[in-house]
């Protein structure tokens, strides 16, 4: 098993924690709950940024293109997300 540096373990947890706020503002609110909705988004992209980070690291141009992928389309679903939660609060 490939050992994972403390950088990718904290993008993991980020990203888990984001999808478990998520859900449960979806479950518990029916996504209505301003707070978590921000919250959410912010884990969200601290999470991408970070990944972000950690795959422009590796050696792998592969990896960094699809990185630079990931971040733009990433980056245009949180933006209009949170035009979205702007429109709707």
């Amino acid at each position: 098993m490939a050992k994972r540096s403390k950088s990718q373990r904290l993008s993991s947890l980020l990203n888990v924690a984001g999808f478990i706020v998520d859900g449960y503002n979806g479950y518990k609110y029916h996504a209505k709950n301003k707070k978590l909705v921000y919250l959410s988004l912010g884990l969200s992209t601290v999470g991408t940024v970070l990944d972000f980070y950690i795959s422009i690291k590796s050696p792998r141009k592969f990896k960094k293109a699809v990185a630079v992928v990931t971040l733009i389309t990433n980056g245009a679903r949180l933006f209009t997300s949170i035009r979205k939660v702007k429109h709707e609060y």
